[in-house]
């Protein structure tokens, strides 16, 4: 049991064992964050940094990076808790799920304390650029000087030209939660936004997104309206307390920094008892906001001294890097004004035969792809991680050897920009709920997040589906972590069921080199075994090894069949339309599109696996029954493991025009 400052001290290195583990091969590897250390002044600190790079062996892996760091234990536990000037205390300000009174009780409750810590020589961090456009004025009613107007300024002109070159404006900000709770548009919400800042309180700077605060005083940092992108720069910046302001109830919780979420009304706040640690909503009850305020700023001062808040109680967290998505002139992104047609018709197979053996193992390998998978599809990163912990326990629970529940937690939920990136989201989520695999599936939202379950039930009519044969639960509507994920065990006990209508079967190929093609013809005849057992083999039509077999494909494999994350709906040759060179967004396209396995290279990655679909490794046997049956026993073994494989990626691309708001 290590006193907090040590165990916070630990969960620093862990951090930076996540940050400075690579393959080697990444664009921020070992040797680029030592550099940047290095040229920006950072401390080394070798008695809490250290530097591992994978060796691929994942039980090797997982034992040295544990061991570097329990090194730290023995130095860290000898730390003792000392009194310390509150000048030590820099917090982040942040929202997330914001209604109409966030810019009533939550926002000027956080300003007050943000104004409160500052007179005793501390910091606070506003950030979240698109939540305050429309509301300069008021940010820039007290500055520093002349040349923090300026740089603000020019901090939100960019921020405006980088989403208008990707097809959005500050105006695709607000969610449907926070229209429908009043907030209608981005310069209503901003104005509440801005009142984390107290009118007497002064802006002194303006960072960049992660920069750090040198000096005491109130800073502004530029980040995107995503709660978790916006408060991993917060954190980087220093802050080392989180003042988080919610309408809904958001459960947002950062790993190793204090959350003290703050909650706008008093229903809610007694919806979510055991979530939110300030109940804001007293104010409208009649309370001063001069009391209110004391009595939070205390209990920042205890959270500071290390009293637990709910969120760390309850042990639940969440992390995101701001991504870094291509820049340029809008010219240069691909145009979703004509969006690409496909045709959804399936390709032949010409000039090789199948015959029974190969049909019959091709029948054998389908059959060995069998799996029973109880699906738990979040709407969010913040649900995904409740879904992942309900679908923990229920596997633990489960008597049925032959059934697996699955969360396919993901990144996406508040930063997801509208249009074309939240179109493309929607279509894989909701082909993985429709994946021949699923058994069964529920939609589990936060509560706040712009893609929430009534867009998901519409999508699912649009699609001829019945929203009543699938599950719905909500973090926020149904009470809290604990209670939402009671009510998720409750719906799959009583829902064994398969659903009425099954997708086509498929198997899918991802990675196919020059290396790997083997016998280009032996490798057609293995397609067409595969349809006439009634498979469709999927490609995405950046696969560089389709060319190798061309010559035995009826139709122009330069033209995609399938859109990005689209299931089959007719038999043939299938080609997806692939808007990433990312080989793991690559991949959970494909999957999205009901492979019940992935084929893959041997060049690929192979610790990526995706969390649904299991994989084969490509190669051949003298004769195509031969390699079918191969892969099938593969197959056979993977699912009689009956266990994730134990590293997993499903990211879902949001393309060349994916930003975040």
């Amino acid at each position: 049991h290590l006193p907090l400052q040590a165990a916070l001290l630990l969960l620093y290195g862990q951090l930076y064992h996540s940050l400075t583990t690579t393959y080697g091969i990444k664009t921020i590897d070992n040797e680029r964050l030592r550099g940047f250390l290095t040229t920006e002044g950072y401390p080394e600190e070798p008695s809490r940094l250290a530097y591992y790079s994978l060796t691929g062996d994942t039980d090797v892996d997982i034992a040295q990076t544990s061991a570097l760091t329990q090194s730290f234990v023995a130095q860290l536990s000898e730390q003792t808790r000392t009194p310390r000037p509150m000048k030590h205390l820099k917090i982040a300000l942040q929202c997330g799920g914001s209604d109409a009174f966030s810019g009533l009780s939550g926002n000027p409750l956080a300003g007050w304390v943000a104004k409160e810590l500052i007179a005793h020589g501390g910091s606070a961090n506003l950030a979240e650029t698109s939540e305050l456009i429309g509301a300069e004025s008021y940010v820039l009613a007290k500055t520093k000087s002349a040349a923090v107007v300026e740089r603000f300024l020019w901090i939100r002109d960019r921020f405006e030209r980088w989403a208008a070159w990707h097809g959005h404006s500050a105006e695709g900000n607000p969610s449907g939660g926070n229209i429908i709770r009043g907030l209608y548009n981005i310069t209503i919400k901003s104005i509440g936004a801005a009142n984390k800042k107290h009118p007497d309180t002064r802006l002194d700077a303006v960072l960049e997104y992660g920069e750090p605060m040198t000096e005491p005083g109130f800073y502004f940092m530029d980040s995107p309206g995503n709660d978790l992108e916006s408060i991993a720069g917060q954190v980087a910046s220093g802050c080392n307390l989180i003042l988080f302001i919610t309408g809904n109830g958001s459960i947002t919780n950062f790993p190793f920094v204090p959350t003290l979420k703050i909650v706008t009304t008093t229903d809610r706040y007694h919806l979510l008892s055991e979530e939110m640690d300030v109940n804001a909503g007293r104010y409208q009850d009649g309370e001063s906001m001069d009391a209110l305020g004391a009595q939070t700023f205390e209990l920042a001062q205890r959270v500071a001294s290390g009293e637990r808040t709910c969120g760390e109680r309850a042990g639940h967290s969440q992390v995101q890097i701001w991504r870094d998505w291509k820049q340029g002139d809008d010219s240069a992104l691909p145009s979703f004004a004509n969006p690409l047609e496909t045709s959804g018709v399936g390709l032949k197979s010409k000039g090789v035969a199948s015959n029974d053996a190969n049909a019959t193992a091709a029948k054998a390998l389908l059959e060995a792809a069998q799996q029973r998978i109880r699906l738990i599809a979040p709407a969010s990163l913040c649900s995904g991680q409740i879904a992942r912990i309900a679908a923990d326990q229920l596997n633990q629970s489960n008597k049925d050897s032959t059934v697996r529940y699955l969360a396919l937690d993901h990144t996406e939920g508040c930063g997801v920009s509208r249009g074309p990136s939240e179109d493309l989201f929607v279509r894989i989520m909701l082909h993985y709920a429709l994946h021949p695999l699923v058994e069964s599936c529920l939609f589990l939202e936060h509560g706040c997040e712009k893609t929430h379950n009534g867009e998901f039930r519409q999508a699912l009519l649009e699609l001829g589906e019945r929203p009543e044969a699938f599950g719905w639960a909500s973090v926020q509507l149904d009470g809290g972590a604990t209670k939402v994920t009671d009510r998720i065990g409750e719906w799959f006990q009583a829902t064994p069921a398969r659903r009425e209508r099954q997708p086509r079967p498929v198997i899918a190929f991802l990675g196919q080199s020059d290396n790997d093609a083997g016998n280009p013809e032996s490798f057609a005849t293995i397609l067409t075994a595969l349809l006439a057992a009634g498979i469709s083999p999927l490609f995405g039509h950046r696969d560089t090894g389709l060319s190798q077999i061309a010559d035995w494909i009826d139709g122009d494999i330069a033209v995609p069949t399938l859109a990005h994350g689209e299931a089959p709906q007719t038999l043939g040759i299938h080609i997806m339309d692939m808007p990433t060179t990312r080989y793991e967004e690559q991949l959970t396209g494909l999957c999205a599109g009901g492979a019940m396995a992935v084929v893959r290279a041997s060049e690929s990655p192979a610790s990526w696996n995706n969390p649904l679909v299991p994989h084969i490794d490509l190669s051949f046997r003298d004769s195509t029954a031969e390699t079918l049956r191969m892969w099938a026993d593969q197959l056979g073994a993977h699912n009689q493991a009956q266990e994730p494989r134990s590293l997993q990626t499903f990211q879902i691309t949001r393309a060349e025009r994916g930003f975040s708001l």
